[in-house]
């Protein structure tokens, strides 16, 4: 059955650790849904997934042409692993902030 909770503590986790890792602040998710720039944080978050997307697609295009398909594989595993150790490095750039603290921002936003 439909459940709109499910829903409402989706946008609430993806608002929280968007707003925490990405800005630096840390709020209380039930309260930020609220607040007006709650959209324009939720916009970085896909702004940043579709550039790692497009940065993929364009890799492995461009090395479909180029090489065999197992260097293609390589080519995509590691441009996914760099993109991603870079998103991890500028998440956790301040002390305060650690990359098991995203985990612990997810579980609580959804199952508190």
């Amino acid at each position: 059955m439909f459940d709109i909770s499910l829903i409402r503590r989706s946008v609430v986790a993806t608002w929280y650790i968007s707003y925490d890792f990405l800005i630096g602040k840390t709020v209380d998710a039930e309260a930020s849904v609220s607040r007006s720039g709650c959209l324009y944080n939720l916009f970085l978050v896909v702004v940043v997934v579709v550039v790692v997307v497009v940065v993929v697609v364009v890799v492995v295009v461009v090395a479909a042409a180029v090489v065999e398909v197992v260097v293609v594989v390589v080519i995509v595993v590691v441009t996914a692993a760099a993109v991603g150790v870079v998103l991890v490095v500028t998440a956790t750039s301040s002390v305060k902030h650690t990359f098991p603290k995203l985990f612990f921002f997810m579980y609580k936003a959804l199952f508190r």
